[in-house]
């Protein structure tokens, strides 16, 4: 039932005084004693905190954290974190989700059911070499990511291997029905796939320690916390510090020099343009990772790519459903399915607090705002970011969900869209059907409503009334697509709890991967055998 139009709608004596009183003297300098420990307690447990939680968390958060509550998934939802405050409580704020009423515990440490395990003979030609560089290009990074002078850490980012802390709710909370399993949910940051990406890979079944094996070869280097922790940053040169040293390490190593860095591939948590400034350029936006030689022959997968460059793909953005088990995948597509969606429409997003005129995103708040059928929600950081289940209720709520294009065309809204079912409803060719040709291949019909952007903010061409019009068999077609499609789009848990068969984003893309950067090295039949001693 995927599709629902429900839309449409006392004195005393003297000794006894006495009595009394040196009772209560008595009773006083217990009380001040007592009272007097408490304080010196208190003050002691309140600088601790200080020292933890640092001068730039606001009290009221730190109150939050003292009761349970954390980041916006708080056990309560009174709690109204900073922006900056949040990013930097490291392990502390972890352990305050620990008094949540979670529905299901934690898995015990190392607990993981074993993948789908496969013979040699299964392996052949799937066989991938993943680097182990020094970790200062990938685990360091984020050692001291509590010190960074930026607008967040990436502290909880990047835990649980970079699906960040796992989304709690108590049960009394009445969005805790949305994020089951619980051990599935994540506050998962969209920037994060180098460090998920890497964690995942360590689990695939055909690594080879042997270079002369592999068909591909994987180099793990967290460059989004590094560029983050960068991004704001005036001095080019400290910017690219690590992309100097990291591009130069590369290049001393054995199977690199034997391809010329064909066959290898890297995988990047930003989008395109975060990475290309011009090499050597002393101003501009992001690092120079992508100019530098080294990485001519490299191939990039990213969240979002150039469709001018035709050595990079998109693969999905990451989003907050990690699922443990085929059971609990097929729970959650049970339940996109029997969703009862009482709104046609709606919008979920952040109006930027600037001036939008001239752009689709300001045409469509305002469209919506006036219509009937469309369900307008202003996205803050503690509401969406903080609180991610306010976006899955909307969408399961909903048969179309609007999603514009951010700062770059691409945006995660679209896969939180599409992994609940509802319909994600494009404005430009550039936001899925030229960048993640992999994973959402066709022309978007299949999945989507393109619209043109063009027409709705020169023309003012009401996408509402579009909307309106698209016959339900039209919308029953797309829906039972989505439901098909979903599970290719999610990264699943690097921890299961019980068997997983069906392929995710990363299976797809390895198979992609085996494929293509094989048959494009056109030089295979001259490379030399590599030694047994590799430099690492």
């Amino acid at each position: 039932m995927g599709y629902a139009p429900q839309w449409n709608t006392v004195a005393t004596k003297g000794n006894h005084r006495a009595s009394t009183k040196s009772r209560l003297a008595v009773g006083r300098r217990a009380y001040v004693a007592i009272g007097a420990v408490l304080v010196f307690l208190l003050y002691t447990w309140i600088g601790y905190d200080e020292m933890r939680l640092g001068p730039r968390t606001s009290s009221r958060f730190k109150q939050t954290l003292r009761s349970g509550g954390i980041a916006g998934q708080e056990c309560e939802q009174s709690a109204e974190p900073s922006q900056e405050g949040i990013r930097s409580l490291g392990s502390y704020a972890t352990n305050a989700l620990e008094s949540c009423e979670s529905a299901g515990p934690d898995l015990p440490v190392g607990y993981n059911f074993e993948a789908t395990k496969l013979t040699p003979e299964e392996c052949e030609g799937r066989h991938v070499y993943m680097y182990d560089p020094p970790t200062e290009f990938t685990v360091d990074i984020i050692k001291n990511c509590q010190n960074w002078s930026t607008w967040w850490t990436m502290c909880e980012d990047a835990q649980n291997g970079g699906f960040g802390v796992r989304l709690r709710l108590r049960k009394s909370d009445p969005l805790s029905s949305i994020t089951q399993p619980p051990d599935s949910w994540y506050r998962t940051e969209q920037f994060t796939l180098d460090m998920s990406w890497h964690s995942r890979m360590k689990t695939y079944p055909c690594l080879t320690d042997d270079p002369n094996e592999a068909s591909i070869f994987y180099v793990p280097f967290y460059h989004s916390p590094d560029l983050t922790r960068n991004l704001k940053n005036p001095n080019m040169t400290e910017t690219d510090y690590l992309t100097t040293r990291f591009v130069k390490w590369l290049g001393k190593q054995a199977p690199y020099q034997r391809y010329g860095g064909r066959r290898h591939f890297i995988v990047m948590g930003r989008i395109f343009w975060d990475h290309n400034r011009l090499f050597n350029s002393t101003h501009g936006w992001g690092s120079s990772l992508f100019s530098q030689p080294e990485l001519k022959n490299v191939f990039k997968v990213m969240i979002e790519r150039s469709e001018w460059a035709a050595d990079t793909i998109a693969i999905p953005y990451p989003t907050n459903f990690h699922p443990t088990s085929e059971a609990a995948l097929q729970a959650w597509e049970a339940k996109i399915r029997v969703a009862k969606r009482t709104k046609l429409i709606s919008f979920a997003a952040s109006d930027r607090s600037r001036n939008m005129t001239g752009m689709v995103r300001g045409e469509l708040f305002d469209q919506c705002s006036k219509s009937k059928t469309c369900n307008h929600v202003i996205c803050s950081t503690e509401l969406c970011v903080f609180r991610p289940q306010t976006i899955y209720k909307i969408s399961l709520e909903s048969v179309f969900c609007l999603e514009p294009g951010g700062d770059s065309p691409t945006r995660k809204g679209i896969f939180d869209s599409l992994i609940t079912g509802c319909i994600p409803v494009l404005f430009n060719t550039n936001q899925a059907v030229k960048m993640y040709l992999w994973h959402l291949p066709g022309n978007g019909s299949d999945y989507s409503i393109l619209i043109d952007e063009n027409k709705v903010v020169n023309d003012h061409y009401d996408v509402m009334q579009h909307l309106e019009r698209i016959p339900k068999e039209e919308i029953a077609r797309i829906q039972e697509n989505i439901f098909a499609m979903f599970p290719r789009l999610l990264y699943r848990n690097t921890k299961l709890t019980g068997e997983y068969k069906t392929k995710d984003a990363f299976d797809i893309t390895i198979d992609k991967l085996l494929q293509k950067l094989p048959a494009e090295d056109k030089t295979s039949g001259n490379h030399t055998t590599i030694g047994s001693s590799l430099s690492h």
